[in-house]
């Protein structure tokens, strides 16, 4: 396998598009430095998935993206592909060409594909695992490293001989398994705890269920006397129903009834009122007709006045204009003399004008000639007032100036008195606010004490509280305990139990014969279950009944041939004890005296097995010691409490025997204890609960004042507050009046500046306005002499010009005559047209006027014709009208009776339907009653109350409601019930049973990832073992080689696992002491690098090498041998050399210059050798 291409694109330095094509042997890139050459390594690094950026000489990833230029701008990605030939296989991948290519975006955003198809980092570690390519492998190589890897970090050492040995893989897997197991054990610790926590929570749930199954039992109590009491109350309903349904009915044929008679009225009444209305209609429509007529015979009456004045203004009107005709013809004769007259006066009027005019312009002339000699003198005068002017408007200003100074001085030496006064004023506020902040203080000191209080005593009902708590929860865990108690004596009970009703102990004919054989059920039992025995005497008793405790008692002899044959069908092995108790005689009742205790008085049974017991028994009596039953009389049996027997007929017993079933008794005695013990405990139970309630009661209360106090403790603390900040806002006042104090003196000493200033500037302003008052006089007495000169001159002009202007107004005179007499002519001939109108139109007048006044006269003539017609329709209609209104009168007769009688019927209609809504009310009430019992027992318990058995005659409510309230209160007294806990039992015990199962199984993971461990171990610390040895003989080879003698040697550190131990380097170059690889020269170390990585070569020869300027640090000599060493391996190796040195670029098989002709930008140059000279191409595409 070897690098086929290689292209670049926004990676660092290269901004445009880069493709390098190798080929085999040695490929060597040359430039100057900082040109870009190491970038190319670092592409090909940072493609096989290199993730730290300080191995790309930068802090971050994102600096490998182009960062722009002097020219160019950054770009927003770098890509870089990389395409291996893979036609030996060496790649696990099923393809003979593999392209790798990453991108990274600025946004942090990383893409990894292979072949072009997207993956993940992880798998082209694990495509490259193992293969000598990486970033951090051997196959590339660099002058920082160099040194690095053969003195300061063993670890990097150690890897590189990890890819050679191969166990990259397997320390891959430990890990993981190493993970696995770490995960496993924390999963164990957990699932313990689990376990614990579950353990707990079932034990608990196992007590709520008891308490479930309590609280059930009262419930089903209260359910059945709630019904019964919902059954009876429904009853009582429905029984007080009953009359009002039947009275409801009749009441309803009342109201009908009485609804049919009120509509019967109503129509009658409604009948009247309509023919009453139509008779009111009639009469209103007559007399709006006569009303009408009336209106008419007025309007026509009106009418016949008024043409009767029409007429007299006509005639009237006639002989005015008559009159009018005669006087304008007499003014048109005046008019024609008058324009005669006027045209002679105008005439002698313009002979008048013409003289005048030439008057006027000689006086004009004259007149101007003066006037130009008064414009002078009066410029002259105009100059001597704006000078005047002038210091009038200074000595205003200066006067303004002075009054501003003035009043400026007064306003400060008022200001200098309020400054005073706001002193004062200043100073007794600060001292009451003084106070006031003193007062506060000692305010803030009350309540802080109040709340110091409140607090330690909160602190002391918190210290009560936590008390009770603990208390509580011992009290809780007390119960919890006791619980746990009586749950463990209860299965121990219970074990107790199933062990008899087993018959556990027995042996197996009796247990097969009691359980399977038809006698089930029918026998009486075994002897051991059929007596009692107190505890003092159960060790001497049991010895002395021995085997016949296991004795079976039946009935009926014959019985025990039954059980025989099935015994014998069954092929039970042993032998069984019977006892027919219809087999057993009479006991003789006059016994004689005994010398103790008798045996069988201690054991209590009943009837014929008690009779047995004496039998057995009778004879035997109770001692203390053997001595003492030797010493008994013939016929006498003895024995002890420690079960040592001298039967009576003489046989002695001792030492401990299995035969009989021994403490069958004690069994027996041990149920009964523990059922005192669980009675013990219950009541126990019960007094803790107790305790518990009254531990709550006294914490509520506790609780309730500390609520209290925590309530006055914000309440302290918000007027603490409130203090606080007026101590605040009284500190800022007196602050703010202390700093007004301080600006005020400084005000004052400002303003007494100020005056003084003021006072020198007054007494400057004074002389200045001195002086410009005399200048002021000097200019007045000028202006006078001029004013003087020019009065004289003014006279005679005004002389001339007075003459002139009467020149003027008698020629004005004459030209307004003159005007108004040519007016006159105009207004005479005007005048003269109009008289000539004015008799034609009066004689027009006169001809109208005695046309109106014949028309007005026919007009007077119809409307007395219409007047009479109309006076006798009045009269028709008006006696019509009261005929209808005598009918009127008697309807509303008829339509009074009528009413009367509906109100009477709508008076009964309304009682009877009151009653009847009264009833359905009631109905009503008792419904919503009797449906709020249904509801209430439907959504409660799912019942319908109408379907319930009514309670018999016996039931009492009462004393069923007392009852329901006693049951409740028992519910109540048991707190939180958990009516889940059954189902939450047994959820829970499957997870405890699933949890034990995973523990189990994990338990089983954790050995076998051991083992997983422990294999690997041995595998790469073989396959480790093994490569070091033969790469330690190639290093010595190689070394020899480099270096032309010495030798070296790699060592592992002592005591240390293989696969963690630290490699170490001795070397000794020929002529020199044998010491460890840090002590050599630069080249040397270089050159021992050099020859470790070839070392590691020829055990696994990696498919290429870059080598990053490592001759850097070699003279010519170790040069040449380096390229030698190249030349060997270049059959088996591709070389990427990165390099200064003139020897290894000869060496080279294709030789490849990068060069950063734009600034910030590097490019390839494609070098080739022709005719013993070098052509160089820039080319951003080299192949």
């Amino acid at each position: 396998m070897i690098l086929k291409r290689l292209e670049i694109f926004g990676f660092k330095s290269f901004a445009d598009k880069v493709d390098i094509d190798f080929g085999e042997g040695i490929t060597a890139i040359v430039g100057p430095n900082g040109c870009g050459k190491s970038n190319i390594v670092d592409a090909i690094r940072w493609v096989l998935g290199e993730q730290r950026p300080r191995f790309l000489r930068g802090s971050r990833m994102e600096e490998v993206i182009f960062n722009g230029s002097e020219r160019r701008d950054p770009l927003g990605m770098a890509e870089v592909t990389l395409t291996l030939d893979n036609s030996e296989g060496l790649l696990p991948i099923e393809y003979e060409e593999v392209t790798i290519t990453r991108r990274l975006f600025r946004s942090g955003q990383s893409e990894y594909l292979i072949n072009r198809t997207p993956c993940r980092l992880i798998d082209l570690e694990t495509l490259l695992m193992d293969t000598g390519i990486g970033p951090h492998s051997y196959s590339v190589m660099e002058q920082g490293m160099v040194e690095a890897i053969l003195s300061e970090n063993p670890e990097d050492r150690r890897r590189l001989f990890e890819e050679a040995a191969g166990i990259t893989k397997y320390k891959a897997r430990r890990k993981a398994a190493l993970q696995k197991l770490e995960a496993v054990e924390r999963d164990l610790v957990r699932i313990g705890d689990i376990i614990s926590e579950v353990e707990r929570q079932v034990e608990a749930l196992e007590r709520q269920v008891r308490k479930a199954e309590r609280y059930k039992a009262y419930r089903s109590q209260v359910r059945e006397l709630e019904l019964k009491l919902a059954s009876y109350r429904y009853g009582l309903l429905e029984r007080e129903a009953r009359p009002l349904l039947e009275e409801g009915e009749a009441l309803k044929d009342t109201v009908s009834s009485l609804a049919v008679r009120l509509r019967k009225g109503e129509v009658e009444v409604e009948r009247l009122r309509a023919e009453l209305m139509e008779v009111d209609g009639e009469l209103g429509r007559l007399g709006g007709s006569i009303r009408d007529m009336e209106r008419k015979s007025h309007g026509l009456k009106e009418e016949l006045a008024v043409l009767s004045e029409r007429i007299k203004a006509a005639g009237v009107a006639s002989l005015r204009a008559e009159e009018e005709l005669r006087r304008t013809e007499g003014r048109l004769s005046e008019v024609g003399e008058e324009l005669e007259g006027i045209r002679g006066r105008i005439s002698e009027l313009e002979d008048e004008r013409k003289r005048l005019s030439e008057v006027r312009d000689e006086l004009r002339g004259e007149v101007e000639d003066l006037e130009e000699r008064c414009r002078r003198r009066r410029k002259r005068i105009e100059e001597l007032r704006g000078e005047e002017a002038t210091i009038v408007e200074l000595l205003f200003r200066k006067g303004g100036e002075i009054e501003r100074k003035e009043s400026r001085r007064d306003g400060i030496r008022v200001r200098l008195g309020e400054l005073q006064e706001e002193r004062a004023q200043l100073k007794e506020k600060l001292k009451k606010t003084k106070r006031r902040v003193g007062e506060v203080e000692v305010r803030i000191r009350q309540v802080k004490g109040k709340l110091e209080e409140r607090r330690k005593e909160r602190e002391v009902l918190s210290s009560q509280l936590s008390s009770k708590d603990r208390e509580l929860r011992d009290l809780n865990r007390r119960s919890d305990e006791i619980e746990a108690r009586l749950s463990s004596l209860r299965e121990q009970l219970e074990f107790w139990r199933r062990m008899k009703a087993q018959y556990e102990g027995y042996s197996d004919a009796v247990r097969t014969l009691l359980l399977e054989s038809p006698l089930k059920g029918k026998a009486v039992g075994v002897l051991g279950d059929l007596v009692d025995v107190d505890e003092s005497f159960v060790r001497p008793i049991e010895a002395a009944l021995g085997p016949y405790l296991e004795a079976v008692v039946l009935p009926k002899a014959e019985m025990a041939r039954e059980a025989v044959a099935f015994l014998r069908r069954k092929k039970v092995g042993g032998r069984v004890r019977f006892v027919a108790l219809d087999r057993l005689g009479s006991w003789p009742e006059d016994l004689p005296d005994a010398p103790g205790v008798r045996a069988s008085d201690v054991v209590r049974a009943e009837g014929p097995v008690r009779r047995w017991i004496q039998f057995l028994l009778g004879r035997v009596i109770l001692v203390d010691s053997l001595e003492e039953a030797l010493s008994l009389g013939p016929g006498w049996g003895g024995i002890t409490k420690d079960g040592l027997w001298v039967r009576p007929d003489g046989e002695i017993l001792g030492g401990s025997t299995d035969e009989g079933g021994p403490g069958l008794l004690s069994r027996k005695l041990q149920m009964d204890r523990i059922g005192a013990r669980i009675s013990e405990r219950r009541k126990e139970l019960e007094e803790v609960e107790e305790d518990v309630l009254k531990v709550i009661s006294e914490r509520d209360k506790i609780l309730s004042r500390i609520s209290l106090l925590d309530t006055e403790i914000e309440e302290l603390g918000r007027r603490l507050l409130s203090l606080d900040r007026e101590r605040a806002q009284r500190t800022f006042e007196e602050r703010q009046l202390e700093e007004r104090a301080g600006r005020l003196e400084e005000e004052e000493g400002s303003l007494r500046e100020a005056l003084e200033r003021l006072q020198v500037e007054l007494v400057q302003d004074g002389l200045e306005k001195g002086k410009l008052e005399r200048r002021r006089a000097e200019v007045g007495s000028l202006i006078r002499e001029e004013e003087a000169s020019m009065e004289e001159e003014e006279g005679a002009r005004a002389g001339r010009l007075s003459a002139l202007h009467g020149v003027q107004v008698e020629l004005a005179s004459v030209e307004e005559r003159l005007e108004g007499a040519r007016r006159e002519l105009i207004r005479l001939e005007g005048m003269k047209k109009e008289l000539s109108d004015a008799v034609g139109r009066r004689a027009e007048e006169k001809v109208e006027a005695e046309a109106r006044a014949r028309a007005f006269v026919a007009r007077r003539e119809s409307a007395g014709r219409e007047l009479e017609e109309l006076t006798g329709k009045l009269r028709e209609m008006e006696e019509k009208y009261k005929i209808l209104d005598q009918k009127r009168i008697a309807l509303q007769g008829r339509l009074g009776t009528s009413e009367e009688e509906v109100r009477r019927t709508r008076t009964e209609y309304e009682e009877a339907r009151s009653r009847a809504h009264e009833v359905e009310g009631r109905l009503s009430q008792l419904r919503m009653e009797a449906q709020e019992i249904w509801a209430r027992v439907q959504e409660k318990y799912g019942v319908d109350v109408r379907e319930l058995e009514p309670p018999d005659e016996s039931f009492e409510p009462g004393l069923a409601e007392r009852e329901v309230a006693r049951l409740q209160e028992r519910i109540e007294a048991m707190g939180p019930v958990n009516l889940g806990a059954l189902e939450e039992y047994r959820r829970e015990k499957e997870r405890y049973e699933f949890l034990a199962k995973q523990q189990d199984d994990l338990l089983e993971a954790r050995d076998t990832l051991k083992q997983t461990i422990v294999e690997l171990n041995r595998k790469a610390r073989k396959q480790f073992m093994d490569t070091f040895e033969r790469v330690r003989d190639h290093f010595r080879e190689s070394f020899v080689r480099f270096f032309g003698g010495g030798e070296v040697d790699l060592v592992l550190s002592e005591g240390d696992d293989p696969l963690e131990a630290h490699i170490s380097i001795v070397a000794r170059p020929k002529g020199k002491k044998l010491q460890n690889i840090s002590l050599l020269s630069g080249g040397e170390k270089a050159l021992a690098a050099v020859a470790l990585l070839f070392a590691l070569y020829r055990e696994k020869p990696g498919p290429f090498c870059i080598l990053d300027e490592v001759d850097a640090m070699l003279d010519d000599a170790n040069v040449q041998r380096f390229v030698e060493v190249l030349k060997q391996f270049s059959s088996e190796t591709q070389f990427l050399v990165i390099t200064h040195n003139k020897c290894t670029m000869e060496a080279a098989d294709a030789l490849y210059g990068v060069t950063k002709e734009e600034p910030g930008v590097s490019q390839l140059v494609a070098v080739r050798f022709e005719g013993g000279e070098v052509k160089a191409e820039i080319n951003t595409s080299v192949g």
